[in-house]
């Protein structure tokens, strides 16, 4: 066999070998793909509904006095503090003089209702509430002693405070979403009649329902693996209301079926 011969069997065998390495190539490409994809459960990270709502700031105590008489001494006038027991007025009738005192500590404000001749003397304690509403649809997000922030709307003050009363009984005339007063004591940290905007820090966990087995239970992805944990709290539609069991950024499969068991290796 001549030189030539030899050079194109030389070339054959050459790009023999090059398509041999190349199909080798692709199909171990394509078998560590598929051993990467052999999970077909799907994983969500569990977040929180946010519960938003609006409120208006009010003093937790008001005391309003109405005068008898001729007023002899008013020695308090409005924006005035006064501590308890302080004279808010001293006015004479028949019966004689009598003295009226503030039963607690806080802010006056005297004025002439209707151009009476005699004042009225409103007093507002130094402490205060918030005061808000929480629907049907929310109200078991919320318990009385979870924190909440509160951002006034107007200046961005930002305070953390705690739920003091949740209603059980609706307000209003029973039209409509049924509505459940809410207060929030702040102390003295914000102004009388500020309106504001509530954010609750431990807001609700929820679950879709086809996440749950055995009736109260979900797979948590740890380390790569699959881990049957409790829950508690309740079905509610189609997603399930965590009160105990889960926490805010757990990973979880979201389409567990027969095979999944503890120690499963699930991508997440």
């Amino acid at each position: 066999m001549n030189k030539k011969k030899w050079t194109i069997v030389g070339g054959i065998a050459v790009g023999l070998v090059v398509l041999l390495v190349i199909a080798v190539a692709i199909a171990n490409h394509f078998s560590h793909s598929q051993s990467k994809n052999d999970s077909h459960y799907q994983t969500a990270k569990i977040s929180a509904d946010s519960l938003s709502l609006s409120g208006k700031v009010v003093a937790q105590n008001t005391y309003l006095a109405h005068p008898d008489g001729q007023v002899k001494n008013l020695p308090v006038k409005t924006g005035d503090h006064v501590n308890q027991n302080d004279l808010l007025v001293t006015t004479q009738d028949d019966a004689g003089t009598r003295d009226t005192k503030a039963p607690f500590e806080g802010t006056v404000v005297v004025r002439y209702d209707d151009g009476a001749s005699m004042p009225t003397i409103e007093l507002s304690s130094v402490n205060h509430n918030v005061n808000t509403q929480v629907s049907e649809y929310d109200h078991d997000k919320l318990h009385v002693g979870d924190t909440v922030k509160i951002t006034t709307v107007a200046g961005d003050q930002n305070i953390e405070a705690k739920v003091t009363t949740i209603a059980q009984d609706p307000s209003g005339d029973g039209k409509g979403t049924s509505q459940y007063p809410v207060t929030i004591d702040i102390g003295n940290q914000l102004m009388n009649g500020q309106s504001v905007k509530i954010n609750a820090a431990n807001p609700q966990i929820k679950v879709p329902a086809k996440a749950i087995v055995d009736g109260n239970k979900v797979f948590v992805v740890k380390d790569g693996k699959a881990k049957k944990v409790d829950l508690e709290g309740q079905l509610q539609g189609d997603v399930y209301l965590v009160t105990k069991g889960l926490s805010v950024d757990d990973q979880i499969v979201t389409n567990p079926d027969s095979k999944l068991q503890d120690g499963t290796k699930v991508e997440a």
